[in-house]
């Protein structure tokens, strides 16, 4: 007997055609899951003139919605309300589907607890680790406490992508007991090491990249909390030893995810500060050939891979570049995780926010081809072993259906 598909909807204020971090990797997990037999659903906003994904792009059903107003809390409600809509029509009828977001607002509560007494399931996906504030008077004690409870009765389970994530959204209210880790998981057939020194060359001419001149690479939006104006200032060190090096800044100007006027005023200003920081060096030995789907192939072409960010999850694209053998410096973001991105010193370097370390870092690397090729070669071993993708996939295919059914799905070492 045929057993129809476990239900999921999940929530992203943004989707495909606009990027944005946890709705593009739901997006790549679509096939794996579908595989799986998980029906994986989105419910998002519209987008002004978006049009039908390419015929190579694979994608979920999309229930557009569309919302108007700038505040993110106005977006998510809105969603909500049209995952109860659709759960209660007759296609969701059988098993209980699974609504998933990676907002968990206080005042989204009473919406989810709705949900849940109405048999649906609802999980909380983490995407970012945010600072901890403790209460200093008594009041602030009470609302800490109030949200707490509140963030436990809103979800069934939640996931982490690492320790570090985990246990910071324990502190909030996440029960122990339905705390769980699953990396992000990278696919390691696409992100995977160079072949020869040929294909190398080939992939520059490609790139219209210096043939031999060494390349650094940073990927991600241009943005504060990235970190690329750290990253700039200490290229000016890196400059003065290496004269024809090239820094490529590949990501994004622009950033539809931003709803406030004020944000959007703020990124430029921003941006604006950086081109100048450049200097003379920009468009030459400072690039920023903008957004790319092509990561894959500019990670190969480089030499060493920069994440200099100052707040993060787990980063996909870390985990893109050690898959990819590609020696990396990392900062000690907040967030950082603590065990599953290996050793410092072995699978990556860990520098602080100081541009003078982080250029001495960059610039170790630069001299030493020999400890290029061996943290590329522990990085890539690591990737493999613990962030491989169909591992992700299987994992978020038991836990979905696990809620569905209403089983137990084990929290994991480490948030027992």
């Amino acid at each position: 007997m045929q057993t129809s598909p476990t239900r999921v909807l999940a929530i992203f204020r943004h989707f495909y055609p606009v990027l944005a971090g946890a709705s593009e990797r739901f997006r790549r997990y679509f096939p794996g899951l579908r595989q799986r037999g998980i029906d994986f659903q989105v419910v998002t906003t519209t987008v002004e003139a978006h049009e039908p994904p390419p015929l190579n792009v694979a994608c979920p059903l999309l229930h557009r919605v569309e919302v108007t107003g700038e505040r993110r809390i106005d977006l998510d409600r809105r969603l909500l309300q049209e995952a109860r809509r659709l759960i209660r029509s007759p296609e969701f009828h059988g098993a209980a589907p699974v609504i998933q977001l990676i907002s968990g607002y206080p005042a989204l509560a009473p919406q989810l607890i709705r949900l849940r007494r109405s048999g649906a399931r609802t999980l909380f996906v983490g995407t970012m680790v945010e600072p901890s504030r403790s209460p200093d008077s008594w009041a602030g004690q009470v609302k800490r406490v109030i949200r707490q409870r509140l963030l436990a009765a809103s979800f069934d389970f939640f996931v982490a992508s690492s320790g570090v994530m985990a246990e910071e959204m324990i502190a909030s209210g996440a029960p122990r007991k339905r705390t769980s880790i699953i990396s992000n998981g990278v696919d390691v057939d696409r992100f995977r090491p160079l072949s020869d020194d040929q294909e190398k060359q080939s992939l520059r001419d490609r790139l219209g990249l210096p043939p031999s001149a060494p390349v650094v690479l940073f990927v991600g939006n241009i943005m504060p909390r990235k970190g690329v104006d750290l990253l700039v200032e200490a290229w000016q060190g890196v400059h003065r030893v290496f004269p024809e090096a090239v820094l490529l800044l590949l990501g994004p100007l622009e950033r539809p995810t931003l709803t406030l006027t004020a944000e959007r005023e703020e990124l430029r200003a921003y941006q604006q500060r950086l081109f100048a920081n450049c200097g003379s060096l920009l468009g030459d030995r400072i690039r920023f050939p903008g957004e790319s789907q092509e990561v894959d192939a500019y990670l190969r072409a480089a030499d060493v891979f920069v994440f200099p960010s100052r707040k993060e999850g787990l980063g996909n694209v870390v985990l893109e570049a050690m898959a990819s053998g590609v020696p990396m410096v990392l900062t000690d973001y907040l967030g950082r995780p603590r065990s599953e991105l290996g050793v410092p010193g072995t699978h990556f370097d860990l520098s602080d926010f100081s541009p003078q370390q982080l250029a001495g870092h960059i610039l170790g690397l630069l001299r030493s081809p020999e400890r290029r090729r061996d943290m590329g070669e522990a990085a890539h071993r690591w990737a493999r072993q613990y962030h491989s993708l169909s591992g992700t996939l299987d994992s978020y295919a038991a836990l979905y259906q696990a809620l569905s059914q209403g089983s137990r799905f084990e929290a994991i070492a480490g948030c027992k």
